[in-house]
Formats: structure tokens, C-alpha cells, sequence
């Protein structure tokens, strides 16, 4: 048996090797037992049971060895460590059930503490808190805040309480032996009248944070968790200064309700969260708009107090408690998963009592009055949940507790971690109308609640006294195994408990069904086991209901099937059960409804086997069935089936079923039943045929509709069955002689076969008969063209030769004849003879007509580098017709005398260098072709830089932003890669990712340069500080050049390029060209990185055009602005580059600041 529904509130749970011998354990005293406060003195150690086991063990090294301490009483315990170095302590325990499975609306009150216990009885308690840290030696340490010193005397006991914190251990001892002495940590309490000590709260490091609710002295403290030396937290309360609205620019924080402190000052990362009376973001307005408001203070290390201002995290909306009656109180708790808890006092519940926001504060998930309303199908209802004095969420985050004014308390179930009001249980935990005051669970779900009683005088046990304000646990009971580990350092403790009790997830829902329906019922329950069911019909056992589901089959509208119907589930060991809610069955009288209607068929008549006629239908009991042959009923057929025996072709005809019951009567659909001893009869004979070979030939046959049914075929040839010939028709293709013979068809039904007339087909051999003829065609010099001619009947084997001008084309023997690159020396008649053993078949002339056409570039020239004075050529090859003419360009005009396929340059100078361009042309000037501009770069001497790349932030997965840190820094020699459908690094995912390249590029000379960036997908692209290439776009790969850029030899620019890729393969270069630089990559020399490591700062400069502000930066970045430095910043233009041109801003704002933001 392994445990279920395990909480672990610190590290993991080691799986004991152990069996849980629990089936000989009965049902004790409810509670859930664990042991706390252990301390280990000298081999010694120490614990604390909170309350009586059944069993408790200790389990040496991760279950090397045991220790059986047996049944032990509540209090402190100890065993022997030995040489062991690390334990466990497991405590189990068997009692019925208490508020965690209770049914309905009631719980049952499973208290297990005394109020006869002077220790919890208190005159002004006010908050409560329980140590959860299973590494503490203070670990299930219970503290309360009492905020005035009175004496009580009700249940039976006469105590004087102080002003200040008391402990109690868990067992409700006295923690350090002070008695009736309050502890203060010497912090002054008194000022604070009644509202301090207020709220209490256990951080993860076991400081004790009190929280003081007054005017004079609003404030969080902080105490060691013996209370004995403390301080503040946050900055004091000014000289002149309380805690009221408006508090003043002087103080960060007034009265303070309500507090939790995530992290430690040790750790560095103490955050600490208040609900604050008075606190709002503008201290001086006295104007309440954000009363009880949820604030953050990011202490972190600190030190304290802490003197720096609040977050706002949330502030109520209407209906979270803007408005209020009378005084407020408000109560706070934080999930495991960081959800935030919130109640607020509210008197006329037309306000959420309690709101449920995510762990950032910024969603609502759950607000008690609008769940309210609406599970109360009213507008008007008050919230179920007003008046709510506090709040607490259980370790595991399965429920939330909530406590009101007049004591109630209510357990909602949670789902994922939000409350289920529809499954809200009351546990009465006190008879007296006074206020309650705090509420928390302990590391094990029992409950603790700090509030009043009135009534009769206490019982010897547990019951309620008079007047006093007591402290009551409340067990949730079941079947529990708590185990506490540690090991000798007393620094590495875990805890957890597991339930074996079953649990319902899906309780059974009424039924609502027709007389004669099956009706079921099912629950959905979890436990270790195999779980136990019994099904109870109005309180009583249902003889073999014991599945999770239980049928009523064919219910009826009576005392023996319509009541109240539940489900008891036991566990497997036998020690604990839980019954589902309870459900109803509803039966509705209603006339005959069929459910299966009757089918017709096709008999042979007198054959051994009856054919039969069911019907199948539900309603009111005392159905009576009559059938109907042709609308008449037949004697003697009043059952829900009807037998034709030894049925003969009169019965053939349709059937119907009259149905009745007292609410009405049914009649069935038509059944149509044919009786018949005919065999098949042809009203379509298949026909003899005569045909040319290699054409297709079918053969059918029909029969009369009467014959029709149950009908199989099978074609022969010469009186052989041909192999999967078997429908109305028979098909076969491409006959030749061999297929000539008799076919017939054999038809069968249940009364036996039939054969048709002969059909003879008859196949003569022919010659081959061309169906369609090669075409004439005209095309132009240097294309293809294909003939094809096709041969629909002959005698096979058929071959086949093409022709050019009557002679044999040399391996052209197939239907079609594809010609490649024809020139005109192809021109000319084609055609095709066709050839089988009977005779030849030729086809007609095809005329294929060559016509003048476009040349085709097959080899462009390319460019060329060349020195000053020197010589350069470029080079064009193409195809095409004859006499091809040429005519070289450079800047827009003709060169003289330049019309040969290579240009000569001589004595080149820089006034040469640029770009060429030659017109192919064809046939008297009709076709031309131009190519691409070959570039010739003139180069003056100069002397290569010292660079060795650029620096390249790659960022995985976020296409076109550059969200976060860069996943890959790196030097790129140049920035020329074509990454295919791979990444440029492992690290680096396959799509969607960026790169930002950053440093300097260096001219070789002083001229105009043009940079290009050739990408899949976008780029951009800045030199100087200038957006120079803005393409940030998908796209396949394209290159695209920026505007002339003046650059002087030897200085170094800044350069700045970006590039994102979507889907699909993905590439990037970057090139440059000049007067003297031949268009290509730029080199790694000329190229120098941005600092590795260093952050990229934008620059953001601003020029006016009339009224409008026109900005301009460098990078990827939002701009932001506001009408103060302190904001709030809003996104004046979306995520990308500059310019971008901010309309009206100088006639709209006597000033506004401008940022920008990385993204």
C-alpha cells in the first residue's frame, strides 16, 4: 500500500520501504497527529505529538533500519539517534472523517483540543500563526497576538492576559513555561491600544512578523521565534505623522491589517506584502481610492527598517470593496503556487468578502459576491461569504478556510487553487454570535481557529463555555500516515501526510429518465486500493449494487425505483468511509417509444428457418403489441416478435406493429417481407460481338426486379468461371484474337441458378488503327517540342519508328517523339509508322517550324578588378539564331564601336570604373536580351586593415525581437552565411531566431560606397548611425542596395546590421562596392567588433518638422513617452526602427520626455 495525496513542505519525500499494517487499526478519537519540535541533544531526540497515535515509527538511513515506538499519547517523546544520520518519524493514525470529506452543506465538528485548557483561553486575542518549517525546531510552534491585558474567567478557568505574543507548543503546552506572560521582543504594543499585536505571520526562516493595525503606531515588526528582541520593519511612522489618509509624503505605509513576507533578509530576497487601511500612491490627496489596497515591499537584503515606497500590486474594484459600512478588517494568505487570498469585512455582503487574485496580483480569479449571485440564480443575493473576519489555505492548496463575524467557518474546496462555493461546507465550530478573529492550518490540515464562545458550561472534554475567547483545533480526522524527516545537522527537514481515506472527485447527479430507460447512477472516487461500494436506495442496501455504478434497468415509475439513491465508499483496509451526496431518480409516464424498429427480408418460402420480425421500445409498463399484415391485425400476434412459419408468397407484404400502453399507442414503421420460390429471371441477355483487335469490349446482363434480391453472378469463357468476373457486367480490355470464344453469365438467388444465352465474341486481327495524328508545330530556335501519335486498335505486338523527312530516327521507336534545343536544321516533316505481324500503318506529316527567336544568355559576364592604367575585358556567351548582334553600355550609353561578344578596355582610369551592360539581340533587331550589369572596379593603391570581424548576438526563438539576453555571443569574421534549413549553432534553434551584428567597417578608399545585404528573411541595415537598408520583412532570399554612402579611406564607421529568420532554409550576406571595390563580401580586415560583452546603447536624436517631432535611432527598440520623467511611459511607436514622426507635439504638451526601450 503506497500513500496518496502527499504534501511535502520542504525538499522531497523519501518512498518508505514500510507496510502499512493498517486493517487491524479501528476507527479513535478524530485527529491528525504529526511530530513537531524536534531537537536532537546529543544523540538524543526530542518531538512532539500534537495529539495520540496509533502507531508511531522511526526509520533509520532511508529505511536501513527501524524503530517501532508503538500507540503513543500526545506530548513530548523521544528515541535513541545511535549512529544512524538521518530519520524519520512515522505517525499513523485511524479515526473517521471529519471536514475535508463531510457531505452537503453541515460538516461534522471534530475538535480536538480542550477549552478547559487555561492555555487557549484569551480576553483580547487577535492573530494567530503556526510555524510550517519542518527544518525548525520550532516546527509546528503555535503563536497568538492578545492586544490588551484583561482577565477572563469562563470555561471554568480564570486567567489574566497580557499584551503581547504567547506560544504554545503543538500539543498546546506552554512553548517556554511564561504562563500567563505575554512576550513583547521589546516592542511597545501598548500605544497601539486594541489594535496591536493585530495579525501574525511565520516567514520560511522562522521569524515571527506582528503586524499593528493602529493609528498611533501602524507598523510590520519583526521578532526572533522566541519573541524576545525585535524591530520594524518598514521606515516608523513620522513624529507628526499617523496612520490615517492621507498618510504624508513622510511616511511609506499607515495602519497595516494584514501581512505575508516571502524570502528572508538572510537570503536576500525578502519581499514583504501588506494590506494597507491608509497607504495610497499619491500621499497627499484625501481623497480614499485605494483603501485596502495590496502593496509590495521589495526588501530583499535590506536593511531594516526598510525606508524606500510600496508597490501598488492591486487595489479593489467595484464590488472587491471600494466602498464600505463601518470599520474594516481585512485578512491575508499566499498558496503554494503564490496565489494571492484577500478578505475584507463586508456587513451587507453586496462586496466581494473574499477575492482571489494570480501571483501577480494584476487577474481576479475568484470574487465571493459575483459567485454568489450567481450560484444563487439572484443579483440581488448577498455574498455567501460576508462579513468574513479571516482567511487561510491549507499547506496543500486543497482548501480554503474562512472564518466570519459570527463565528461561523466555512471549508470551500479548492480547484486549482481556485475556491468551489457550490461545495462549501460549515463547520460549526462555535454556537456563539461573537466576533471571530483569526483562522490558519498547520503543516498536517488540522485547523485552528481563534474566536469566541457563549453558551452552556464547557463539558469535560471539549464542549463550549461562556464568554471567553478561546483558541479551538479542528481535525480534518481520516485515515493518516505524517512523516517528519531530518537528519543530525537538524537543517534538511521534510515533512508530509498522506490520506488513505477514499475521496469523492465526481460525485453521482440525479437522473431524470422515461418508464422502461435504464437508469444509472455513478460517482468517481480516489483512494489507495481497491476501494468498496454500496449502493443505498432511500437509506437501505441494495443487494449486489457494490460497483461504482449502479443501473435500475427498465425503471419504473413506482415506489421501488423512484427515491433517493447514494453511494458508501470504503477503503481498502476497511478502517474508513465516506457516502456521496444524495441523488434522485425521476421516472416520466410516456406512451410506447421504439427503440428498435422492425426490419424487412426476403425468404424462401417453407425453408426450415422462420423468418422473424422483432421490435424493440420502452414506456409505462403493461405494453401490448398487435401486428398488421396489410393493415389488418393478425390473429394471435401480440409479442414482441412475430415468426412466419412455413411462410408462403401470400404473407409477402408489408408489416407494421401497433403498440399501447395507458399514456397512447404507437405504430412501428413499415416492414416490407417478401416470400417468393422464383429463381432469378434475365430481362437482359448479354450480346455477341464482333470487333477489331485491340479495342475494349463489355458484356451485361439485367434481371427483373422481382429476382432482384440476394442475387450472385459469375462470368465463364468457354464454360470455365473467369477469375473475379462477379458483377452485372464484364469488361475486357484491349481483346485480341485469343479472346474470341462464348461467354455467359450465371445468375444464383435462394431458389436456385440461371444461365444466360450465349454471347460470341468474335476478334479479328487488323493492322494498327492510328486514332490520333502527330501535329504540326512552330516554335522558335533553341526550345523543345514533343509529337505524339496514338494507336487505338491492331493486332498486338504493335512498334513504332518516327521519321524526319522519310528517314528512321535513330532510338525514336516509342508513341512519342521529344525534340531538345532544336535549331533550325531541325525544321522539316515528321512522322510515325506503326507495325504489327498483319501490316504497317503511317501516319501523317507533322511540319516542325523553326522560327527566329530570343537568344538565351548561357554565361553573363562578370566583373572585374582591375589597377589604374592597366586593361580589362568582359566576355558574353549566348545561344540562339544565327548572325547574333551585340551592343555594350556603360551609364545608359552605347560604347562606339563596342557590338562583339567581348568588350577590350585599355589604359583603364577611375572615371572608367562602374557598371556594363550588353543587348544580345537576333534576327534584324526583332529579339534582344539584355544581363545583369558586370561591374569593373579600378584600383589605386591602399593598404588592407588589422580587423578581425564583427561581434554577433544570436537570439533563439523570438523572430524579429530582441526580447532577452543573447542565447550566443561570438567574433564573425564577415557576414556571409547561408545556415540551409539548419541554425547557426547548436544552441541557436532552426527557425525563429535574430542575430545583431555590431562594431566598425573600414574603407579602403575615399568614395561613394553602396552596401547590400542579401537575406532569407529580412535584414537591416546602419552605417554611421544611418538606416541605410530597411527590408524587416519575410521574404525568399533578395538582395537589396542602399543609396550612395561617402566614406573616407582608413576611418572606421560604425556599423550596425540585423537579421531575422522565420521558417524554411535561411541565409545572409553583407557586401559592399565602389569605384575601386569590386562588389563583394567585405572582407574580415575591414571589419571590427563591438566590445564583447559590452551592451549596445541606442542613440536617439529628435529634429522638428512645424509642430510634429520627428525622431530617428539606431537598433531595434520601442519609444516611450510621458509628460514626466517618472512616468507612466507609454509605447508611443510599436517595436522596430526609426524614424517615427510624434504628430502635434509641440502645441499638445508644455513638455514630454522621450525613451527608448529594448526589447
Amino acid at each position: 500500500m503506497s500513500p496518496t495525496k502527499s504534501l511535502n513542505t520542504k525538499g522531497v519525500v523519501q518512498v518508505l520501504a514500510i507496510t502499512l499494517a493498517l486493517a487491524g487499526l479501528q476507527p479513535s478519537a478524530k485527529a491528525v497527529p504529526y511530530a513537531s519540535g524536534i531537537i536532537n541533544n546529543s544523540g538524543t531526540i526530542s518531538f512532539i505529538l500534537n495529539e495520540d497515535a496509533d502507531n508511531v515509527k522511526v526509520i533509520f538511513n532511508n529505511a536501513t533500519s527501524t524503530n517501532d515506538l508503538g500507540a503513543l499519547s500526545k506530548g513530548t517523546q523521544s528515541f535513541n539517534l545511535g549512529a544512524a544520520t538521518n530519520f524519520q518519524i512515522v505517525v499513523k493514525k485511524v479515526s473517521t472523517q471529519g471536514f475535508v470529506t463531510a457531505n452537503g452543506t453541515n460538516a461534522p465538528v471534530f475538535q480536538t483540543s480542550k477549552d478547559t485548557n487555561a492555555l487557549l483561553n484569551f480576553s483580547t486575542p487577535r492573530g494567530l500563526a503556526i510555524n510550517q518549517n519542518p527544518s525548525s525546531p520550532y516546527f509546528g510552534r503555535v503563536y497568538v497576538a492578545n492586544s490588551s491585558t484583561t482577565t477572563t474567567t469562563s470555561n471554568n478557568v480564570s486567567r489574566v492576559t497580557g499584551d503581547g505574543i504567547y506560544m504554545l507548543n503543538a500539543d498546546q503546552t506552554d512553548a517556554l513555561g511564561l504562563g500567563d506572560t505575554a512576550s513583547t521582543g521589546g516592542l511597545d504594543f501598548t500605544s497601539g491600544a486594541l489594535a496591536a499585536p493585530w495579525k501574525l505571520m511565520v516567514g520560511q526562516d522562522d521569524t515571527l512578523y506582528v503586524a499593528d493595525w493602529s493609528d498611533a503606531t501602524g507598523n510590520l515588526y519583526y521578532t526572533d521565534p522566541n519573541v524576545i528582541s525585535g524591530g520594524p520593519v518598514l521606515r516608523p511612522l513620522s513624529a507628526l505623522g499617523t496612520a490615517a489618509v492621507p498618510v504624508g509624503t513622510a511616511n511609506t505605509h499607515g495602519s497595516i491589517g494584514a501581512t505575508f513576507v516571502e524570502g528572508s533578509l538572510a537570503a536576500g530576497n525578502m519581499k514583504v506584502y501588506t494590506i494597507d487601511e491608509d497607504l495610497q500612491s499619491d500621499k497627499t490627496t484625501t481623497t480614499k481610492n485605494q483603501e485596502q489596497s495590496l502593496w509590495r515591499y521589495d526588501v530583499l537584503g535590506g536593511p531594516l527598517p526598510y525606508d524606500s515606497d510600496a508597490t501598488r500590486v492591486w487595489t479593489p474594484t467595484s464590488k472587491e470593496g471600494i466602498t464600505f459600512t463601518g470599520t474594516i478588517y481585512v485578512d491575508m494568505d499566499r498558496g503554494a503556487d503564490g496565489k494571492f487570498y484577500t478578505s475584507t469585512y463586508r456587513i451587507n455582503g453586496l462586496e466581494g468578502g473574499v477575492i482571489v487574485h494570480d501571483s501577480t496580483g494584476s487577474t481576479t480569479l475568484f470574487n465571493s459576491y459575483f459567485v454568489s449571485t450567481n450560484l444563487l440564480a439572484s443579483t440581488s443575493a448577498a455574498d455567501l461569504l460576508r462579513q468574513t473576519m479571516a482567511v487561510a489555505v491549507s499547506a496543500d492548496q486543497k482548501f480554503l478556510a474562512v472564518v466570519r463575524d459570527d463565528s461561523r467557518t466555512w471549508i470551500l474546496p479548492l480547484t486549482n487553487g481556485v475556491p468551489d462555493l457550490s461545495k462549501r461546507l460549515w463547520l460549526n465550530s462555535f454556537s456563539s454570535i461573537l466576533y471571530a478573529r483569526a483562522l490558519k492550518f498547520d503543516a498536517a490540515g488540522n485547523l485552528y481557529i481563534l474566536s469566541g464562545c457563549t453558551g452552556s458550561s464547557p463539558s469535560s472534554s471539549t464542549g463550549p463555555g461562556t464568554g471567553a475567547q478561546v483558541l479551538r483545533i479542528f481535525s480534518p480526522g481520516g485515515t493518516t500516515i505524517a512523516t517528519t524527516g531530518n537528519d543530525i545537522t537538524g537543517t534538511n527537514g521534510t515533512f508530509s501526510v498522506s490520506r488513505i481515506d477514499p475521496d469523492i472527485a465526481i460525485q453521482p447527479q440525479n437522473v431524470t429518465v422515461n418508464a422502461g430507460v435504464n437508469a444509472t447512477f455513478s460517482v468517481n472516487a480516489t483512494g489507495v486500493g481497491t476501494l468498496k461500494y454500496q449502493w443505498t436506495f432511500n437509506g437501505a442496501n441494495i443487494a449486489g449494487a457494490t460497483a461504482s455504478t449502479f443501473t435500475r434497468t427498465a425503471a419504473q415509475n413506482n415506489a421501488a425505483t423512484v427515491g433517493n439513491y447514494s453511494v458508501i465508499i470504503t477503503n481498502a483496509a476497511g478502517t474508513t468511509s465516506i457516502t456521496s451526496s444524495v441523488v434522485s431518480l425521476t421516472v416520466v409516464d410516456t406512451a410506447p417509444l421504439i427503440t428498435l424498429q422492425p426490419v424487412g427480408l426476403t425468404n424462401a418460402a417453407g425453408t426450415p428457418t422462420a423468418p422473424k420480425l422483432t421490435v424493440t421500445a420502452t414506456g409505462t409498463t403493461n405494453i401490448t403489441y398487435q401486428w398488421r399484415l396489410n393493415g389488418t391485425n393478425l390473429s394471435g400476434a401480440t409479442t414482441t416478435a412475430l415468426t412466419l412459419s412455413n411462410a408462403q408468397a401470400e404473407q409477402s407484404g408489408p408489416y407494421t406493429v401497433v403498440l399501447t400502453n395507458p399514456l397512447g399507442t404507437t405504430t412501428s414503421s413499415v416492414a416490407n417481407v417478401l416470400i417468393t420460390n422464383t429463381p432469378p429471371v434475365f430481362n437482359l441477355q448479354p450480346k455477341s460481338q464482333t470487333v477489331n483487335a485491340g479495342v475494349n469490349v463489355t458484356f451485361t446482363a439485367s434481371l427483373t426486379q422481382a429476382s432482384s434480391n440476394n442475387l450472385a453472378f459469375q462470368w465463364t469463357l468457354n464454360g470455365t468461371d473467369i477469375a473475379g468476373a462477379t458483377g452485372t457486367s464484364y469488361v475486357l480490355n484491349d481483346v485480341q484474337v485469343i479472346s474470341s470464344g462464348t461467354y455467359t453469365v450465371t445468375v444464383t438467388n435462394l431458389f436456385g441458378p440461371i444461365t444466360s444465352t450465349n454471347a460470341v465474341l468474335t476478334v479479328n486481327d487488323t493492322a494498327p488503327i492510328l486514332s490520333t495524328q502527330p501535329k504540326s508545330q512552330s516554335t522558335g530556335a533553341g526550345s523543345s517540342v514533343t509529337f505524339t501519335v496514338t494507336s487505338s486498335a491492331g493486332t498486338d505486338p504493335r512498334v513504332y519508328q518516327w521519321l524526319y523527312e522519310g528517314v528512321s530516327i535513330t532510338d525514336a521507336t516509342n508513341s512519342s517523339l521529344t525534340l531538345t534545343n532544336i535549331q533550325f536544321s531541325d525544321a522539316g516533316n515528321y512522322s510515325v509508322y506503326v507495325a504489327n505481324p498483319i501490316n504497317f500503318t503511317f501516319s501523317t506529316n507533322a511540319l516542325l517550324t523553326v522560327t527566329n527567336r530570343a537568344p538565351i544568355i548561357t554565361a553573363a559576364p562578370v566583373g572585374v578588378s582591375t589597377n589604374i592604367g592597366s586593361s580589362g575585358s568582359f566576355t558574353i556567351y549566348a545561344n540562339g539564331a544565327t548572325n547574333l548582334t551585340y551592343q555594350w553600355s556603360f551609364a545608359g550609353n552605347d560604347l562606339a564601336g563596342a557590338t562583339d561578344s567581348t568588350l577590350n578596355l585599355s589604359n583603364v582610369q577611375l572615371a572608367d570604373a562602374g557598371f556594363y551592360t550588353v543587348v544580345v539581340g537576333s534576327g534584324a533587331g526583332t529579339y534582344f536580351t539584355t544581363n545583369s550589369a558586370a561591374q569593373l572596379a579600378v584600383t589605386i593603391p591602399a593598404t588592407p586593415g588589422t580587423g578581425t570581424g564583427l561581434r554577433g548576438d544570436y537570439y533563439t526563438i523570438q523572430a524579429q525581437t530582441f526580447t532577452n539576453a543573447p542565447t550566443l555571443t561570438r567574433i564573425d569574421t564577415n557576414i556571409d552565411f547561408n545556415f540551409g534549413t539548419g541554425s547557426p549553432d547548436p544552441s541557436i534553434s532552426v527557425d525563429r531566431f535574430t542575430v545583431r551584428w555590431t562594431g566598425k567597417v573600414q574603407p579602403l578608399y575615399s568614395q561613394d560606397y553602396t552596401f547590400y545585404t542579401r537575406s532569407d528573411d529580412g535584414a537591416r541595415l546602419w552605417i554611421n548611425g544611418q538606416l541605410v537598408v530597411n527590408h524587416w520583412a519575410s521574404q525568399s532570399v533578395t538582395e537589396w542596395a542602399s543609396a550612395p554612402v561617402t566614406l573616407t579611406a582608413g576611418q572606421k564607421y560604425d556599423l550596425l546590421m540585423e537579421y531575422f529568420e522565420g521558417t524554411s532554409t535561411a541565409e545572409v550576406h553583407l557586401s559592399w562596392s565602389s569605384t575601386s571595390q569590386l562588389k563583394s563580401v567585405i572582407p574580415m580586415t575591414q571589419l571590427y567588433p563591438a566590445a564583447t560583452g559590452s551592451a549596445l546603447t541606442p542613440t536617439l536624436s529628435s529634429s522638428f518638422n512645424g509642430t510634429n517631432s520627428v525622431f530617428n535611432w539606431t537598433g531595434s527598440y520601442t519609444l516611450q513617452t510621458a509628460i514626466s520623467v517618472a512616468g507612466p511611459w507609454t509605447n508611443a511607436a510599436a517595436l522596430g526602427a526609426g524614424p517615427f514622426t510624434y504628430t502635434n507635439s509641440q502645441s499638445a504638451d508644455t513638455q514630454r520626455f522621450f525613451r527608448l526601450k529594448a526589447n
